[in-house]
């Protein structure tokens, strides 16, 4: 709407609302310049044909990405922190349960534990979970999906299996009693084609 000259005044509580991002800022910044629209908050109003204004706030916007990125850093030490104690609860696999006071168990759905156990026993005869897909499949055997969100959270689906599925149980440090946090990263390399 600012680049349709539509707006004449941006009102904002606090600048930092308009972007979280350095770059997006001064796009934003450039945007009003452009367009003749003026950006108020609790501390003024700015015309970003001054220049005067312009530095205000884009020292604003720098501040701003620096703070988010402390609030990042703390939230991401004090999880951190949490999972070397033991403390951190994440969601669990498929098969666990989670009890009001905390204490994770086993489903108590016999079939979702049958389940589970076939994989392992599976894997353990036939070395590979390509092989334990395969027995699924061709005895036409259904896999338990824990609903991780919506309206149907927490209840067990029963799915045609996938790989993802039967490699997840087995590559899953859970199901040998492990609490682990953290192992798995995402690197992305600038300019590298995304996989297909």
């Amino acid at each position: 709407m600012i680049g349709l000259g539509e707006v004449g005044i941006v009102l904002v509580t606090e600048v930092s609302r308009l972007s979280r991002l350095n770059s997006d800022w001064h796009r934003v910044i450039e945007l009003c310049a452009l367009f003749r629209t003026h950006i108020a908050d609790e501390d003024g109003i700015y015309d970003q044909r001054n220049p005067s204004d312009r530095l205000l706030l884009g020292v604003k916007g720098s501040l701003f990405a620096a703070e988010l990125h402390v609030l990042q850093a703390w939230i991401w030490g004090a999880l951190l922190s949490k999972a070397e104690r033991g403390e951190l609860t994440v969601a669990l696999p498929v098969g666990y349960r989670r009890r009001p006071e905390g204490a994770v168990v086993h489903d108590p759905d016999d079939a979702v534990r049958l389940a589970i156990g076939s994989v392992f026993e599976r894997f353990a005869a036939l070395g590979n979970a390509r092989a334990v897909l395969r027995h699924f499949l061709d005895h036409g055997l259904a896999f338990p999906r824990l609903v991780g969100s919506g309206p149907e959270m927490g209840r067990i689906v029963w799915e045609r299996p996938i790989y993802r599925m039967i490699h997840r149980v087995i590559t899953n440090p859970a199901y040998a009693g492990s609490f682990v946090y953290n192992r798995c990263r995402e690197v992305v390399a600038v300019g590298a084609r995304p996989p297909a």
